[in-house]
C-alpha cells in the first residue's frame, strides 16, 4: 500500500514537470500514386496505348502491287516484195516482122436493118476498101500514114511509144470510128492490132 502511494506521487511529479506539450509530427502529404488521385482532383488511370499493325498472316511481309497486265502489241509482219516477172504482152500484139509497127482491118456495119440469130453471113459487116489511115505521134503530128486494102486490112510501121490512129472519113458511110489511142512496143516483131468499125447508118 504504501508502494503504490510512492508510485502515484512519482507519476504526478515528472507530469507537472514537463510544461511543454508533445510535438505531434506532421502528417505525410500522400502522393498521387499512393492515393491515386491526380492534383487536379481526376483519376491517375495510364493512357491506352497506341495500337501497333497487326502483320498480315504468312512470312509477314506485305503484297507487293499488282498493276494492270501491259498488252502485248503482234509483231510487225514483212510485207512480202513482188518478184520480177516478165509481163506478158498484150493480147492485141501480133508477132511479125518488119516491126514495130500497127496493123489492122477497117469494116463498116451493120449491114442489115434487124440483127438475127444465129447471125446470118450475109448481115455480117463488110470490109472497109480505100480509108485513109493516119497515125499521130504523142505531139499530134502525123509520123504515118497508109490506105485499107480490098479487104479492108492495113498495115504501117511506126517508133515504139504512145501513138493515136485516126481512121478518115469514107463517101456514103454515116460515122468514121473514133481516134483509138494506142502503145507501140519495141521490138522488130511487135506489132500492135487495131481494128476500126465504120457506122453504115442503117437501122
Amino acid at each position: 500500500m504504501l508502494m503504490l502511494g510512492l508510485l502515484v506521487a512519482a507519476c504526478s511529479a515528472s507530469a507537472g514537470g514537463s510544461s511543454a506539450s508533445p510535438t505531434q509530427a506532421p502528417l505525410s502529404t500522400p502522393t498521387p500514386a499512393a492515393s491515386g488521385i491526380a492534383s487536379t482532383g481526376q483519376s491517375s488511370t495510364s493512357a491506352p496505348a497506341p495500337a501497333t499493325a497487326t502483320p498480315a498472316p504468312g512470312n509477314g511481309t506485305l503484297p507487293p502491287t499488282v498493276g494492270p497486265t501491259p498488252t502485248q502489241q503482234p509483231a510487225p509482219t514483212a510485207t512480202p516484195v513482188p518478184t520480177a516477172t516478165s509481163a506478158a504482152p498484150p493480147s492485141n500484139v501480133v508477132t511479125a516482122t518488119g516491126g514495130p509497127g500497127i496493123i489492122g482491118t477497117a469494116t463498116a456495119g451493120p449491114v442489115c436493118p434487124v440483127e438475127r440469130y444465129p447471125p446470118d453471113p450475109a448481115c455480117a459487116p463488110r470490109p472497109v476498101a480505100g480509108a485513109t489511115i493516119t497515125v499521130h505521134g504523142g505531139g499530134g503530128q502525123v509520123i504515118a500514114t497508109t490506105t485499107t486494102g480490098t479487104d479492108g486490112s492495113y498495115r504501117v510501121a511506126v517508133p515504139a511509144g504512145s501513138v493515136q490512129v485516126v481512121a478518115a472519113p469514107v463517101a456514103r458511110l454515116m460515122r468514121a470510128p473514133a481516134p483509138i489511142d494506142v502503145v507501140v512496143p519495141a521490138g522488130s516483131s511487135a506489132w500492135v492490132r487495131v481494128d476500126l468499125s465504120y457506122d453504115t447508118g442503117i437501122r
